[in-house]
């Protein structure tokens, strides 16, 4: 189970850097950065269940679950920015502001509490092997009221992430939709796993750690796939404004030719005027020409500036 965890933690950790380099890498994604973050907080819990599993004592296990308790609520910190930010659906302040006060409430309490909130009281150890791995568990272990009222909290999360998932889909966007549906079936089912194991006093390793790794490996594919999507999408854009950039070129080309040409002409026209100014029977045509080289003049000035 440790090197499985030692596994996990390299995996999240990569995804947390991966994705915290994308949300900074032009303007700051909300989107990105708080995956980052649940990253981040998955492999700070993967390093504390590295702990638990060695604890060879009471004290040791119960503060190893403190700290793993303490980095989920993290990662519940950052989800609560990211399934708004990835389904695009907006909560209202209340709402927001209602969960994460139950969640300070119960950060606060893991704290406070001897045992934490996942203990009532000492737990009891026992050492088991997987795979020929020795690892602790406690199969008999007190359920405190706040661990309970948590388990709630986090059922009243799933049940809100699998509506949002439905808007998701509603909207047409089945792909992000399934991807995220499925990252939160595998965290659900993991966790009935882990409440059947519980109540039969089984020794086995909790698995919802894994299911939380699994979500970070199906929404690190998808997000990426959305990353690459956006970049041919700005690249598409970019050839399409230096295509037309190209056009306009040219057309300031003919632009300026055609200016070079109007000028010629007024020098042409000018001189013919010098010639005229000699002859005294030719007034009229003299002032007519004066008129259009005055004109010429004018829509050379106006060719210029435009």
């Amino acid at each position: 189970m440790i090197v499985l965890s030692w596994s996990a933690l390299g995996v999240s950790l990569g995804a947390a850097i991966l994705f915290a380099s994308l949300a900074l890498c032009r303007t700051i994604d909300r989107t990105y950065l708080s995956f980052a973050g649940m990253m981040a907080f998955l492999a700070a819990f993967m390093l504390f269940s590295t702990h638990l599993y060695r604890a060879h004592s009471v004290d040791a296990a119960t503060e190893a679950m403190r700290w793993q308790t303490a980095a989920s609520h993290g990662f519940v910190a950052c989800a609560l920015v990211f399934l708004p930010a990835y389904t695009h659906v907006r909560l209202s302040r209340r709402v927001l502001a209602g969960l994460f006060g139950i969640l300070a409430v119960f950060v606060c309490a893991n704290l406070i509490a001897r045992y934490g909130i996942w203990f009532a009281g000492p737990p009891t150890l026992v050492r088991e092997r997987f795979l020929g791995e020795p690892y602790t568990m406690f199969p008999a272990q007190p359920v405190s009221g706040l661990r309970i009222a948590y388990g709630a909290y986090m059922l009243a999360l799933h049940v809100g992430a699998l509506v949002l998932v439905a808007r998701l889909y509603r909207r047409g966007e089945t792909q992000r939709a399934m991807a995220l549906a499925i990252s939160v079936m595998i965290i659900i089912a993991a966790n009935v796993a882990d409440v059947i194991g519980d109540a039969r006093d089984a020794a086995w390793p909790y698995v919802t750690e894994f299911g939380l790794v699994a979500l970070g490996i199906i929404m690190s594919i998808e997000l990426a796939r959305e990353f690459r999507q956006k970049t041919e999408i700005l690249a598409e854009a970019i050839d399409e404004v230096t295509h037309q950039a190209q056009q306009l070129t040219s057309i300031l080309g003919a632009l300026r030719t055609l200016e070079d040409s109007m000028l010629a002409s007024m020098t042409t026209l000018e001189a013919g005027m010098a010639r005229l100014r000699a002859r005294s029977g030719e007034s009229a045509n003299l002032e007519r020409l004066g008129r259009a080289v005055s004109r010429l003049r004018e829509v050379s000035s106006a060719m210029a500036q435009g």
